[in-house]
């Protein structure tokens, strides 16, 4: 089954990228799109299904998670 890109982090992790960007947030280049969404997430401390639920909220066996109110 093909992944898209959120899919993809959300398997792997989203914060190796959000740990990765804030380490070389000194090199950005102005105009240049980041990814904001995925950061948000990780704020939230949302970080993927590796340790809970993040952006499609799902458990590893595809039930969602309960969301937090």
């Amino acid at each position: 089954m093909a992944m898209g890109p959120l899919a993809t982090g959300d398997l792997a992790g989203l914060d190796v990228g959000w740990r990765i960007r804030k380490e070389y947030r000194h090199l950005q280049k102005p105009g240049i799109r980041q990814p904001l969404a995925e950061d948000n997430l990780c704020e939230l401390g949302r970080y993927g299904q590796k340790t809970g639920p993040a952006g499609t909220s799902m458990t590893t066996n595809g039930m969602p998670y309960p969301t937090p109110k």
